[in-house]
């Protein structure tokens, strides 16, 4: 009898959005989070009726692409269904087939299927010239009423992924009828990732420009050494995979203590140690993987290079990354904006913070308590090599 070879284990990493990470350095926002969660299953009124106590408004997690704000919004998802909450996951809302959109958006809330609601709405438009008023076009039901029924049944969770890039007829929709659900006590939550440039796109509506809702925000960026080299051993050892001291220094070295740098490293570094049929990882080992690795990192820095030089940002980058350097790699946000401005005769006030907003959208820069900071600081060095590159061509 031929004994069953024993499977490996999964590769616990995983670079890109929707992998599911150890959520290291995020204390703070799954304290957050969970708050909320109690609070949509805290005590009602009366039955079936609104909250007896009150519940938190929706909240933003904000960050630059790759620094694990999907993660964060799929643990968040995962506690939710823990509790018995109903949750609801939208990744788009486009503007094509808006009627569409709504509809499947409060299918998935009421737990029914769309046909349930085309239903409904043929129903109220026969209805209406049984009495008399005439044949009318019913656009789609009241998203807030809808809502409204299924948050009677049970708690509900709205999740709303890269926010950003929805159409923003739909994205007030949901936000504002949200916004007024909330505040009228009903166990609604609302969880939105977005990049830090959602502002700008909300206050294009004249609408949401007036709500509150966007200003409860949960800052994510790069996470400290220590949660840095949490989130690369512990996956390993929860494999009962050895990692050296030596080892996990070298593979933190190479992630700037970037979420998505984490995955990819610990990705590679897991390959190589199944490759080599070994059950440790030592200092050797990683540096099998460092050519990989920087090749990775070329990948996501060139797509960031490239939209800061089709918006024309290039020579604004720079000037910034300098005057970071300078000032021993921190700023304050107005120094830097003010720097901008005296330095381009074409930039005002207003224009250098879009240049700011951009710069953060792309990982470039990041800020906390209004010191601005590089977010990448080996996208700085990319970026200086690029342009020396341009200089000798």
């Amino acid at each position: 009898m031929i004994a069953k070879r024993k499977a490996s284990p999964r590769n616990p990493f995983k670079a890109g959005a929707g992998s599911r990470p150890l959520l290291a350095g995020r204390e703070k926002e799954t304290e957050t989070l969970t708050e909320m969660l109690s609070l949509l299953c805290g005590k009602r009124e009366k039955w079936r009726g609104p909250l007896a106590s009150e519940s938190l408004p929706p909240i933003r997690i904000i960050g630059p692409h790759g620094a694990g704000k999907t993660a964060l919004l799929d643990w968040t998802r995962r506690q939710a269904e823990e509790w018995g909450i109903h949750c609801v996951s939208c990744t788009s809302l486009k503007a094509e087939g808006i009627e569409f959109f709504l509809q499947k958006l409060v299918a998935n809330a009421l737990g029914g299927p769309i046909k349930l609601l085309h239903l409904y709405a043929v129903l109220v438009v026969k209805a209406s010239e049984r009495l008399g008023s005439g044949k009318r076009r019913l656009a789609e039901p009241s998203y807030m009423d809808w809502m409204g029924v299924g948050l009677r049944r049970r708690p509900l969770l709205l999740l709303l992924d890269d926010a950003q890039d929805y159409d923003l007829r739909l994205l007030s929709n949901v936000l504002c009828s949200s916004h007024v659900l909330i505040g009228r006590g009903w166990p609604l939550g609302l969880v939105m990732t977005t990049t830090p440039g959602l502002d700008d796109h909300l206050l294009k509506d004249k609408y949401l420009a007036d709500y509150l809702f966007y200003r409860r925000r949960l800052l994510i960026g790069p996470l400290s050494e220590a949660a840095t080299r949490t989130a690369l051993q512990k996956p390993f050892e929860q494999e009962g995979v050895t990692v050296a001291p030596d080892a996990l220094a070298a593979m933190a070295a190479q992630t700037d203590s970037y979420p998505h740098f984490i995955q990819l490293v610990g990705r590679k570094v897991w390959e190589a140690m199944e490759e080599a049929g070994r059950k440790d990882v030592d200092v050797e080992l990683v540096r099998r993987i460092e050519g990989q690795v920087q090749e990775g990192k070329r990948f996501i820095y060139a797509q960031a290079y490239e939209r800061l030089d089709d918006n024309g940002l290039i020579p604004y980058a720079c000037q910034v990354m300098e005057l970071l350097e300078r000032k021993g790699g921190k700023a304050h946000e107005d120094a830097v904006t003010d720097a901008l401005i005296a330095a381009n005769d074409e930039v005002d006030e207003d224009r250098a913070e879009e240049i700011y907003a951009i710069l953060q959208e792309d990982g470039f820069i990041w800020t906390d308590d209004d010191e601005t900071t590089p977010c990448i600081p080996s996208l700085f060095s990319y970026c200086r090599d690029k342009q020396q590159e341009n200089k000798a061509s």
